[in-house]
């Protein structure tokens, strides 16, 4: 019988293993910014992640994230959706296949051991999209690591018991004067300001 002390090195390398297998780091083109300017009291400010579509590899796993803050007058939330989907072709007339519905989402920031989690509400969608809200004090902070670039790890569990983690760093402002901390998209647009037409690409 193998020593139990000989097995124990094993079975950590195996955790290990595993855990970067289930862990992705996403592309900085999978990261958009969103925004309708806060005019009038009302809009909408935020990011999108849009895990692996750029790819044309099949099959592959996609991933559709949105994190918004929203303003309705003196009400301003800030709202979560999100999906998991299997692509098996590139043909756009081909639909994705939707992954269970998402039960755990929960985000963390590097030099930041306190996580950031989500509250579902509501049922799933057709396409097994959930929605949820995080509490303002932690959205500060996640939106806070958007705008300077510090690196989010978000984690994933599904109803079927599966989990993914995928690694992504914030939104990348190409402006001259764009140094995240103090002159960024997100503020401006929270200040009811269109964003200039230089930005890192095109935003959906």
């Amino acid at each position: 019988m193998t020593p139990l002390y000989r097995l124990t090195p094993l079975l950590l390398m195996l955790v290990v293993t595993v855990a970067r297998a289930d862990s992705r780091f996403l592309d900085d083109d999978d990261v958009y910014f969103t925004y309708r300017p806060v005019a009038g009291g009302n809009g909408m400010c935020g990011f999108q992640i849009r895990g692996i579509h750029m790819s044309r590899k099949v099959p592959r796993p996609e991933w559709d994230i949105n994190i918004d803050e929203i303003v309705a007058g003196d009400t301003r939330v800030v709202g979560i959706s999100a999906g998991a989907f299997d692509v098996t072709s590139n043909d756009k007339a081909i639909m994705r296949n939707s992954r269970p519905p998402i039960a755990v989402l929960s985000f963390t920031v590097k030099g930041d051991i306190q996580p950031i989690n989500t509250k579902l509400v509501g049922t799933p969608n057709t396409a097994n999209a959930i929605r949820g809200v995080i509490d303002s004090e932690p959205a500060m902070r996640l939106f806070e690591a958007f705008k300077t670039r510090k690196l989010i790890t978000i984690s994933l569990t599904y109803q079927d018991g599966t989990n993914n983690v995928l690694q992504v760093r914030g939104w990348n402002d190409l402006r001259k004067f764009g140094d995240g901390a103090k002159n960024n998209f997100f503020d401006e647009c929270l200040r009811g300001i269109a964003p200039y037409s230089n930005i890192q690409r095109t935003m959906p």
